[in-house]
């Protein structure tokens, strides 16, 4: 069993005689129901086979010494070689013995510049050139469109099969996007020094990923296919052995021609990874063997060989079906995509343009209250000077209170004091006229009542003199205007006059 879980041999083959298909369809259908079953989880196990399978291979064998030791798991278990200087078609010589089995090489001859639809820019596939040479000798060779972004997957794709080999490095992508044939030339011959260096090493050359990146097995099935069509004559029985050296089946030397197709497939190959896979079809001429077989060359075909080209044949067919779904459901989920980033898009502007006149409110709004914060700290500032005049004020009306209740006790002191004199002066003059009235003089009496008379107005003028010097000095403390002396000083002189006439 090979790295793809089929056991190839010469006769693996989709081979159109009739007596083939009649014997094995029979058979096939007891196993269809079960296949289609298995089909789908093979295929997305594939890898994870075949890194098991060289793990159990390198765990119970020793490591290949050469090659072409027919331990190689590639399809035909073929190895690689370097490949040989001048091409000749079928008949190139390479430089190794053909007879040690089958042998691939790869070549970077040419690149290629296609426009893609939708107006998008160019895109640089790069033509890989394999070659394949059969045990007798015969060339043929295919062909396969990469572009330098697989160059970079397929070393990443090593470095993880390989963690503990070192992998040549590969060519440096560039920082500008220059389509300059200089460049592209350049980049070619890079690549394909790289390939070359990674092929030398026996593990890279015989792994999973250069396999899927050169497409060795569909270059051998194609192979095998044409050389069908170019050998209609060979008869296909089922038989346990024969007398041609061409109809052995275990002797490992192989008796088929090589035909290789007009019309190249390309495919993108991604390898298991998530990205699509694209296929472009160039109308490119490549090698052919013009080896023919004789008309009378028997081949016995065992039924389990038998059942293992029908198995090819119906995988192929899924193949195909599921690529054709795969691009469907890539296709609506590009235009879903599409569509769902669009409305991102449009969602972003709104929120941009709602972001912008929140911005504009926000400034807006930041004056205003810059505004309100002046005000404000100029109505604290108001406030804060009225406290102080008000405190200032207070201890003055205080101060001036105080005054004013000191002078008013001095006044209701003075106050008691001549009313006492005034009694006292009132009693007197009560004796007198009493005393007068006794005496019976006119004279003396008259003389009497002037006298005190005299007296009350002198007590009553020294009285008024003190009680207008304590007006002048409140309104002196109350600061009032110098306009109120003179009506205090004409009240006193009032009160001085009507006491005189009494």
């Amino acid at each position: 069993m090979n790295l793809y879980g089929l056991d190839y041999s010469l006769l693996d083959v989709g081979f159109d005689d009739p007596t083939l298909i009649e014997s094995i369809s029979s058979p096939h259908r007891m196993y269809r129901d079960t296949r289609h079953r298995e089909i789908d989880e093979e295929e997305k196990n594939l890898l994870k086979l075949s890194s098991s399978i060289l793990r159990e291979i390198k765990s119970d064998s020793t490591p290949p010494k050469r090659r072409h030791d027919g331990l190689s798991p590639l399809p035909l278990g073929m190895d690689w070689s370097p490949p040989p200087r001048n091409w000749n078609g079928p008949s190139t010589i390479w430089p190794h013995d053909f007879q040690t089995g089958w042998s691939y090489c790869v070549t970077v001859p040419s690149c290629s510049i296609f426009s893609e639809s939708g107006g998008s820019e160019p895109v640089t596939f790069y033509r890989v050139q394999v070659g394949l040479q059969s045990p007798l000798g015969v060339t043929a060779t295919r062909e396969v469109l990469r572009r330098f972004s697989d160059f970079l997957k397929l070393s990443s794709d090593l470095n993880r099969s390989f963690p503990k080999k070192k992998l040549p490095p590969a060519p440096p992508k560039g920082l500008l996007r220059i389509k300059s044939r200089a460049v592209l030339e350049e980049r070619r011959c890079a690549l394909e020094d790289w390939m070359t260096k990674v092929l030398s090493d026996m593990d890279f050359s015989r792994s999973a990923p250069v396999a899927c990146f050169l497409e060795l097995e569909a270059a051998a099935r194609s192979s095998f296919s044409e050389s069908s069509h170019q050998v209609p004559n060979i008869n296909l029985c089922n038989g346990d052995s024969s007398s041609d050296p061409l109809s052995s089946h275990t002797d490992g030397s192989s008796s088929e021609a090589f035909h290789e197709k007009n019309n190249t497939e390309v495919h993108q190959d991604c390898g298991g990874s998530s990205k699509s896979c694209e296929s472009v079809e160039a109308s490119d001429t490549l090698a052919s063997s013009d080896l023919q077989f004789p008309n009378e060359a028997l081949v016995f075909l065992p039924m389990e060989e038998q059942q293992k080209i029908k198995r090819v044949k119906d995988l192929e067919s899924e193949l195909e079906s599921t690529k054709t779904s795969g691009e469907e459901s890539l296709k609506q989920a590009i235009f879903l995509e599409t569509e769902r980033f669009t409305n991102l898009q449009r969602d972003m502007e709104e929120l941009g343009r709602k972001y912008g006149e929140m911005e504009d409110e926000k400034t807006s709004l930041v004056k205003e209250n810059e505004a309100l914060r002046q005000e404000s700290d100029s109505a604290k500032e108001q406030l804060k000077n009225l406290q102080k005049f008000h405190e200032e004020s207070d201890l003055k009306s205080k101060s001036v209170i105080k005054f004013l209740s000191g002078k008013v006790k001095s006044l209701r002191i003075s106050q008691s004091a001549l009313q006492q004199e005034l009694d006292r002066v009132t009693k007197e003059r009560t004796l007198s006229e009493v005393t007068t009235t006794h005496n019976g003089s006119d004279n003396v009496t008259k003389i009497t009542d002037d006298e005190w008379r005299k007296m009350v107005r002198d007590a009553v003028i020294s009285n008024a003199i003190p009680r207008k010097r304590g007006n002048s000095r409140m309104r002196y403390d109350l600061n009032t205007t110098d306009d109120d002396s003179p009506d205090s000083s004409g009240t006193v002189e009032d009160d001085i006059s009507s006491r005189k006439k009494l």
